[in-house]
C-alpha cells in the first residue's frame, strides 16, 4: 500500500504554558527580530555564516597590464599575467548574555500604563528577547564602526576578555586637515606655491602637503571643515581622485557623525548650493579680486555637487552618498553613554568594486560558537526550571561568535577634518546623551 504524502500544515494544539518554549523556538524568535534590526552600517558588512571557528579571507589583486602587439600570424610569446592572491586569518569574538525570568514576577507583572491588567507571559518573553537582540545588534554596529575607523581594540571590564583586530587601512589613506610636509608659520602667504595663506602654523606631520586639500573659499589652507568658509566639495573631489588612481576603485559613500553633518549644513558654500530644498542647483566660487572668492548662486543650472533629501537634509555630496552615524551605546568601561562615531573623523569608502559589484568591502562572519546544535549564527538556549532553594524561573541566553572583517582595507580612507574637541565648541547647547536612558 502506497503511503500518502501531501503538502500541508497541522492545526495548532495546546502544548503547555510559555515556559515550555525551548531553545529552538526562542532562536527563531530572536532571528526574526534580528532581521528587523539591520542598520545602514551593517549593509557595508553583510552577514555570512561559516561552519568553522577560524576565518580565512583571500584577496585577489588584479594587474593593470595591456595586451601585446604582435605580427600577423606570429605567436605573442606570452600568456595572460596571473593575478596575485593574498590570504589572512581571523578568529571571531564570542559574545553571550543571560537573562533570568523569575516565575512569580512574570505571573504578577502589570502591563505598563494599566492598573490591573496582567502582562501576558508570551508578550513579556518576546519583549525580553527583543531587548537581547537589540543589544546584540548594537554590539555588531559598534564593532563595524571600529573596523571602519581602523580596527577593533577593546577590553570588556565585565569579563576581562580583550579583542585587538586591525583593519589594515594603508597609511596613504589617512588624511588630516593640517597635515603637511614642511614647517610653515601661521599666516604665511603662497604656501607651497599654491597661492593659499596658512590658516595656522604647520609642521612636517604627514610627509605630504595634505593641508592644501583643505582650503577655504577665501584662499586659506589647513582649514577645518567646521570653518563656515571651508571648501568641502573641493577637498572631497581631490581626495576622491587620489583614492581612485591610487587604489584602483571609486569611492561611493561618506560616513559622518550627525553632529558634524549639522555643522556642515551651516557652511556658506553648502548653504548656497542648497538654498532651494529638494532642488539640485549649481554654485561656483567666483571672484574679481585675487584671493577673495565670492559665492554666486545660479539656481537654474543643475549640478550634482550636492543633492537634497527629505526634510532639507543633504543626501549626497561630491558624488558620495552620505551615511549619518548617530548611534549611542553605554560603554561598560566607564558606564558613560557615548556615540559610535567620533565627531572629528570622516570615512570615505567604496561599497563594492567599480567593475564587480559582487566584490564587497567586507563581511560580518558568523562562525561556529557555543550554539547547542553547533551551527553558526545567533542562537538562544534556555535552562529548565530552577530547583529549590533558588527562586523558580527560567534562564534565557543569547549568544553569537562573529567578527566584521574588512576584505579590502584600501577601500577605506579616514579624514581628520577638525580637532577632536573643536566640534563641541560649535554647539550652543550640548546634547544630554544620558537623558531618557538608565
Amino acid at each position: 500500500m502506497a503511503i500518502e504524502f501531501e503538502a500541508g500544515v497541522s492545526p495548532y494544539q495546546y502544548i503547555g504554558d510559555e515556559y515550555t518554549f525551548g531553545s529552538l523556538q526562542l532562536t527563531m524568535l530572536a532571528r526574526s527580530f534580528e532581521q528587523l534590526a539591520v542598520t545602514s552600517l551593517q549593509e557595508f558588512f553583510p552577514s555570512r555564516l561559516i561552519n568553522e571557528r577560524t576565518i580565512v579571507v583571500e584577496q585577489i589583486i588584479e594587474g593593470v597590464g595591456i595586451m601585446p602587439i604582435v605580427r600577423f600570424g606570429i605567436p605573442s610569446g606570452g600568456y595572460l599575467e596571473q593575478n596575485r592572491v593574498r590570504s589572512m586569518t581571523a578568529r571571531p569574538a564570542v559574545v553571550r548574555e543571560d537573562d533570568f525570568i523569575e516565575q512569580h514576577f512574570i505571573n504578577q507583572v502589570r502591563r505598563v500604563g494599566t492598573f490591573n491588567e496582567a502582562y501576558r507571559p508570551e508578550e513579556f518573553i518576546q519583549r525580553r528577547v527583543q531587548q537581547l537582540v537589540a543589544r546584540h545588534s548594537r554590539t555588531k554596529d559598534l564593532f563595524i564602526t571600529k573596523a571602519l575607523l581602523g580596527g577593533i581594540k577593546y577590553t570588556d571590564p565585565r569579563t576581562g576578555v580583550s579583542i585587538d583586530v586591525s583593519s589594515n587601512i594603508p597609511a596613504h589613506n589617512l588624511f588630516k586637515y593640517d597635515g603637511f610636509n614642511a614647517t610653515v608659520s601661521d599666516g604665511t602667504i603662497n604656501v607651497g606655491g599654491s597661492g593659499l595663506k596658512a590658516n595656522k602654523a604647520l609642521t612636517n606631520s604627514k610627509g605630504r602637503p595634505e593641508a592644501l586639500m583643505f582650503k577655504s573659499t577665501d584662499a586659506r589652507c589647513a582649514v577645518p571643515w567646521t570653518d563656515n568658509k571651508a571648501d568641502i566639495i573641493y577637498c572631497l573631489r581631490l581626495i576622491k581622485e587620489y583614492l581612485y588612481k591610487t587604489n584602483k576603485n571609486r569611492p561611493t559613500d561618506i560616513l559622518i557623525s550627525s553632529d558634524l553633518l549639522t555643522i556642515l549644513m551651516e557652511n556658506e558654500y553648502i548653504k548656497a548650493l542648497s538654498n532651494v530644498p529638494g532642488v539640485v542647483i549649481l554654485n561656483q566660487p567666483t571672484s574679481t579680486v585675487a584671493g577673495n572668492a565670492n559665492i554666486a548662486a545660479t539656481a537654474n543650472t543643475p549640478a550634482s555637487y550636492i543633492t537634497m533629501g527629505a526634510g532639507g537634509e543633504i543626501s549626497s555630496i561630491a558624488g558620495l552618498r552620505i551615511i549619518a552615524v548617530d548611534g549611542l551605546y553605554r560603554d561598560p568601561v566607564d558606564n558613560v553613554i557615548k556615540t559610535y562615531w567620533p565627531a572629528h573623523k570622516v570615512a570615505i569608502v567604496s561599497r563594492s568594486a567599480s567593475g564587480d559589484p559582487s566584490a564587497t568591502l567586507g563581511f560580518t562572519y558568523h562562525c561556529s560558537g557555543e550554539a547547542p546544535d553547533g551551527q553558526p549564527g545567533m542562537y538562544m538556549r534556555t535552562s529548565a526550571m530552577s530547583e529549590p532553594p533558588a527562586p523558580p524561573g527560567r534562564v534565557m541566553q543569547l549568544g553569537d561568535a562573529f567578527l566584521p572583517v574588512v576584505i579590502y582595507p584600501h577601500w577605506i580612507s579616514i579624514l581628520d577634518v577638525c580637532e577632536p574637541n573643536e566640534l563641541s565648541n560649535k554647539f550652543i547647547i550640548q546634547s544630554n546623551l544620558s537623558y531618557g536612558t538608565f
